[in-house]
């Protein structure tokens, strides 16, 4: 599976557009019965930084066109600090609805850049 790194500064909403394709012929993998999870965590800890999901009430993924594979993921301003200290990686899993499977679609690691305007 890819690794690919989602970059942006933490005074901004980041927005990271993808396209899933199969691993096995290339070809844009159909999400239309599938959930979609992902969790951001500090890699000394273990821990987790923000939750992303197609449900649950947060839509921090959004499937654009489930046909095509296109996805996008927002990481909300301000719900990751900056920290030069902290090294950050995430992953997305897909669940497929019709049988219950959960497969490791992407991941990679996170990187919050220091934004020089707060905004208001």
């Amino acid at each position: 599976m890819s690794n690919i790194l989602i970059s942006g500064h933490d005074n901004e909403d980041i927005r990271f557009d993808y396209t899933i394709l199969s691993e096995y012929d290339g070809v844009p993998l159909d999400l239309t019965h599938y959930d979609l999870e992902s969790d951001i965590v500090n890699v000394k800890t273990g821990a987790s930084v923000l939750r992303l999901s197609t449900n649950g009430g947060d839509h921090r993924i959004i499937i654009n066109s489930a046909i095509d594979g296109a996805i996008t993921l927002i990481i909300p301003q301000g719900s990751i600090p900056y920290d030069p200290k902290v090294s950050l990686a995430y992953d997305v899993i897909g669940k497929n609805k019709l049988n219950g499977l959960f497969t490791r679609l992407f991941g990679g690691p996170v990187k919050i850049l220091n934004g020089l305007t707060n905004p208001l």
